[in-house]
């Protein structure tokens, strides 16, 4: 028998992973990976066309996803679309999202956006301060924080529908 071709491997080994992501996000609730604050401290980060930007921006206006990523991260690729989907759905209720990518190359994260089809604005976390202060110790570690600016959600999925639907209910 001929063994598999390896594009095809890597595409079955990626299908799988987003088959479990997809049911892990499903089951998602507000249940946190570890005690946290109810509010965060406040970071300036860059975006990727070098604007700064502040999480206390949003404070009391909009509630904010906070995605927190690595490009070699296998479930962070995989998360993508459904990471767009979000930002298009509940971007356009007020929802602002914010990727903020640990510790990697301004031009490695350029190119893994483009190729990856990322509609979402990124952050850069180069020295990988956010990260510290918030002790994230894997990716991705994903963050919603209310309208007040509290914690509603953190864990390694992403929020489901009723996650996000909650925060908006809640205004």
């Amino acid at each position: 028998m001929k063994p598999a071709h390896p594009a095809i491997l890597k595409a079955f080994r990626m299908f799988r992973a987003g088959i479990l992501l997809l049911v892990l996000s499903a089951m998602a609730e507000p249940v946190h990976i570890r005690n946290f604050e109810t509010t965060l401290s406040d970071f300036s980060l860059p975006k990727l066309n070098g604007e700064m930007v502040s999480l206390s921006d949003f404070k009391g206006k909009n509630p904010v996803l906070l995605v927190f990523f690595a490009t070699w991260c296998l479930p962070c690729n995989v998360e993508v679309p459904l990471v767009n989907k979000i930002h298009r759905e509940y971007g356009a209720k007020g929802l602002v999202l914010l990727a903020i990518d640990v510790q990697e190359s301004k031009m490695e994260v350029e190119q893994w956006a483009k190729k990856r089809g990322v509609e979402y604005p990124i952050l850069l976390d180069q020295k990988g301060s956010v990260v510290l202060d918030y002790g994230i110790y894997s990716v991705p570690t994903n963050i919603l924080i209310n309208f007040d600016g509290e914690v509603a959600f953190w864990h390694n999925v992403l929020p489901n529908k009723r996650v996000l639907d909650a925060v908006f209910r809640g205004q």
